[in-house]
C-alpha cells in the first residue's frame, strides 16, 4: 500500500511473520456435519498441526470485542495514543517537512559528514 493509505475494515494486517505462524492460524477447517437431521459446522483442528497461534488470535479478538475497540471513535483513540506519542503518518510527514524547514546544514546529520567524535552513537 502507499504511504498514508490504511486497510479497509475487516483485513488483517501481518507485517513480517514467519511461516510457522502462518501454518498455525490456518491449522483448523470447518467441517459440516449432519445432527438430528441438520446441517451443523465445527471447526475441527487438522491432525498433527499445531494451532496456538489462531487460539491466541481469538482470545485477542474476543477480548478486544469485550472491551468495545470495535466501536471506538477517533477521539477514543487519540486519547490511548496521547501518552504512547503515537504519530499517525500524515502527521509525522507534517512535522519531518517543518524540521527540514527550520534546519540549518549544520543541524541534521553531521555525523554522516565526517565529524564524529569518540561518543558520535550516544548522540
Amino acid at each position: 500500500m502507499e504511504a498514508g493509505e490504511t486497510y479497509p475494515p475487516g483485513y488483517c494486517h501481518f507485517p513480517q511473520y514467519r511461516e510457522a505462524f502462518f501454518q498455525q492460524i490456518t491449522a483448523e477447517r470447518l467441517i459440516s456435519r449432519i445432527v438430528k437431521d441438520y446441517p451443523r459446522s465445527y471447526w475441527e483442528n487438522e491432525a498433527g498441526r499445531r494451532n496456538e497461534a489462531l487460539d491466541c488470535r481469538v482470545y485477542a479478538r474476543a477480548a478486544a470485542s469485550i472491551y468495545g475497540i470495535d466501536r471506538f471513535s477517533e477521539r477514543q483513540w487519540k486519547r490511548l495514543e496521547e501518552p504512547l506519542q503515537i504519530q499517525t503518518v500524515k502527521e509525522k510527514r507534517a512535522n519531518s517537512e517543518q524540521a527540514d524547514e527550520h534546519a540549518s546544514p549544520t543541524e541534521t546529520g553531521t555525523w554522516l559528514r565526517g565529524r564524529r567524535t569518540k561518543r558520535w552513537l550516544e548522540r
